[in-house]
């Protein structure tokens, strides 16, 4: 049987070599080409074959080794990978925890190669070149699109999460920046959202909002009764934060009075050192950005378990806690509001964002501290509603002009 099987294997390899010479002898260059390589392969297996009776079964566990780390260096780049376009992925269980994205926001989201930093309104943001008029011109409609409400925020976040997310408050032209002290992997956007892989499975979702970003720590499967997630407050002299008062746990970032801010100009140098002073040494107690304290919800939007953030100077720390039996995935919500935005306000923040009514800020809401500098604050209201002001700084005084 096995002489049988031989003969014909003999045979059929015959009639194969036959019809390569003959299609051979009609190509002579391909013929030429073909008698090189297959010199070439019988130099290759009488050296192999002449090594392997000199060496041996070290040989041949040599050769294996090789083919081996040859395999795994071409399988284990594309296994690498296939798990890092995974981790990126937003499942069915994600997207019903993070919610939905707004179109008219993301059209305003770009993403700027030169320093790997996708920006949200950029345009917004007022540089000291920038006409006043025209940076408020700039900024984005809401989510309704009738365009009378303007988002007065903007923001910068990098693709390296270390680096930290940065908010900017276009009404005064305040800034901080939430870095986060976890590791990440680079950001993408995906539908909308940006995802940031964290270790064990878990993700880092940023959503565009009216009236601020929402940041989902998502996590699929709970491992522990308890987690906690790391932030540094990185804020310039002018801001301040502390906890809200009344507010069930919301963190504020507070500025000094208002009028020391925003689209001012100024006679002097001299004028400018003076505000810049006195923004400095304000008491903060206006709320610029806030925190609201964070909760944990499931995919059915139940609250389960416990949230809360510690505060201590710059750090800042997100604890969740109760976590053990949870069997379904979970989101936990520390999110930053612009108190600026028109959406600001009780019953009307976006998905888990809730201040409560003590937490409630509006513009003209709360007044500012005393300031030290040369400079006093007064209680004198605008006598008329006037629109197209402007703020301006002559002689040590802050005078402001409208119509």
């Amino acid at each position: 049987m096995t002489q049988r099987l031989t003969l014909k294997r003999t045979r059929m390899y015959r009639s194969i070599r036959r019809k390569l010479y003959r299609l051979l002898r009609r190509w002579p260059l391909a013929a030429r080409v073909y008698v090189k390589i297959r010199r070439q392969c019988k130099r290759a297996e009488n050296w192999w074959f002449k090594n392997d009776r000199r060496f041996g079964w070290w040989w041949r566990l040599g050769n294996g080794a090789a083919a081996v780390l040859i395999l795994a260096s071409v399988v284990i780049p594309i296994a690498q990978q296939l798990s890092n376009d995974n981790s990126y992925k937003l499942s069915a269980d994600a997207l019903k925890l993070v919610g939905t994205t707004d179109q008219t926001l993301t059209k305003q989201l770009t993403y700027d190669g030169s320093t790997s930093t996708y920006q949200f309104n950029k345009g917004a943001i007022k540089s000291d070149s920038t006409n006043p008029l025209a940076a408020m011109q700039a900024q984005v409609g809401t989510a309704s699109g009738k365009g009378k409400d303007k988002s007065l925020y903007a923001l910068d976040v990098p693709t390296d999460i270390s680096k930290g997310v940065t908010y900017h408050d276009i009404n005064s032209q305040l800034s901080f920046s939430l870095v986060p002290e976890f590791k990440a992997s680079v950001g993408k956007e995906v539908s909308g959202h940006l995802v940031f892989p964290l270790s064990g499975g878990n993700q880092a979702i940023y959503t565009l909002k009216n009236n601020g970003l929402k940041e989902d720590i998502v996590v699929p499967k709970v491992t522990t009764n308890t987690m906690s997630f790391s932030y540094k407050l990185d804020l310039p002299s002018t801001l301040q934060a502390k906890v809200i008062p009344n507010s069930g746990g919301a963190i504020g970032i507070y500025s000094g009075d208002p009028s020391l801010f925003g689209n001012i100009t100024y006679g002097s140098d001299k004028d400018r050192a003076v505000v810049e002073k006195a923004r400095e040494n304000a008491d903060k107690n206006y709320l610029v950005f806030g925190l609201p304290a964070p909760v944990i919800k499931d995919t059915v939007g139940q609250e389960v378990g416990n949230a809360r953030f510690e505060l201590n100077g710059d750090q800042l720390s997100v604890i969740a806690s109760g976590l053990s039996g949870q069997t379904t995935p979970v989101t936990i919500d520390p999110s930053v509001v612009v108190t600026a935005t028109s959406d600001f306000q009780t019953g009307n923040n976006e998905d888990n964002i809730d201040f409560g009514t003590s937490g409630q800020v509006t513009r003209g809401g709360l007044t500012g501290g005393s300031v030290s500098g040369g400079w006093t604050v007064s209680s004198t209201s605008l006598t008329q509603n006037l629109e197209r002001f402007g703020t301006f700084v002559y002689n040590g005084r802050l005078c402001y002009r409208g119509r």
